[in-house]
C-alpha cells in the first residue's frame, strides 16, 4: 500500500505478516488514558508508570531523581539545584499570612513523590503548563529550614515534550497496529524536513517465528513538542527518544 511504501514497510509486508498486539478494546483508550484511569480506581500505576517512555531522555538530558534530593540537600545546607522529569498528582492551594495565595504540589517521578512550594507568580506564568496533566520538565531549588528538613520550591515548569524536543536526536515508534500507520503519516507530515530522524520498530511474523525489525525512515523530521504529543495520543504506537 501506499502507507507501506512511505513508511518504508514495503520490504516487508509481502512476506511478512505484521504481529497484532492490541485488541479492539484497548485500542479504544489511549496508554496515558489507560493509566489514569488506573491511578483513580486503584491509587497506583498498574500496568506501566507515565514516565517509563521518557527513560532514554532523562538520561540524555541528565536529569536528577527525587531520590537523592534529601541527600543533596544536606550537602548543601545553604541551597541545592535539581532538573527533574515529573507528573503532578496532587496540588493544593493555600493563603500566606499577607493574604496571597500559593500552591503546595506534589510531583512524582519514577522513583518516589515530593512536595514543592510554588509561588503565585510562577503558577500564573505556567498555568497552561500544570493544568495540561502532561509530563513535566521542572527546576527547584532546596534548602534546610529551621527544623532541619528540605523545603523546595519551583523556579521553571515546562512540559516535557516541549523540552525533550530540543534534546531528542530523534524518536523509535513501536507500531503495534497496521490500521494507525495512515495517522502516523498525517502526523509527521506536518512538521516536514529536519534534522530528527524516526525509526519504525514493527512485531513481524516469518515461518512462524516473530521478529522485531527496525527500520530507519530515509527523510529525517522537525519533530515539534507538538507532534510528540500527538504522536503519543494515537492507539496503537509507542514512542521512546533516542
Amino acid at each position: 500500500s501506499n502507507q507501506m511504501s512511505f513508511l518504508g514497510l514495503d520490504k516487508v509486508s509481502s512476506d511478512f505478516e505484521l504481529v497484532e498486539i492490541e485488541d479492539k478494546i484497548e485500542r479504544s483508550m489511549t496508554n496515558h488514558e489507560k493509566l489514569e484511569l488506573e491511578k483513580k480506581v486503584v491509587g497506583f500505576f498498574l500496568s506501566d508508570h507515565p514516565l517509563k517512555s521518557y527513560e532514554k531522555l532523562f538520561k540524555k538530558m541528565r536529569l536528577n531523581k527525587s531520590t537523592d534530593i534529601k541527600e543533596m540537600v544536606k550537602f548543601n545546607p545553604d541551597g541545592a539545584r535539581f532538573k527533574l522529569g515529573v507528573i503532578i498528582t496532587k496540588m493544593k492551594k493555600r493563603i500566606n499570612k499577607r493574604n496571597e495565595p500559593f500552591y503546595l504540589i506534589t510531583f512524582a517521578d519514577m522513583f518516589s513523590e515530593f512536595d514543592v512550594f510554588c509561588f503565585n507568580d510562577v503558577y500564573k506564568a505556567n498555568k497552561e503548563a500544570i493544568e495540561s496533566g502532561e509530563p513535566l520538565y521542572i527546576i527547584i531549588s532546596g534548602k534546610l529550614n529551621e527544623e532541619g528538613t528540605e523545603r523546595l520550591n519551583i523556579h521553571a515548569i515546562e512540559k516535557l515534550s516541549e523540552a525533550g524536543s530540543r534534546a531528542s536526536d530523534g524518536i523509535l515508534v513501536n507500531l503495534k497496529a497496521k490500521e494507525v500507520i495512515t495517522d502516523l503519516i498525517d502526523v509527521l507530515k506536518v512538521d516536514g524536513d529536519g534534522k530528527n530522524q524516526v525509526i519504525i520498530s514493527v512485531l513481524t511474523k516469518y515461518s512462524n517465528r516473530e521478529l522485531k525489525v527496525e527500520i530507519p525512515l530515509k527523510k529525517h523530521y522537525y519533530l515539534q513538542a507538538g507532534t510528540l504529543d500527538k504522536l503519543r495520543s494515537i492507539n496503537g504506537i509507542e514512542i521512546e527518544e533516542l
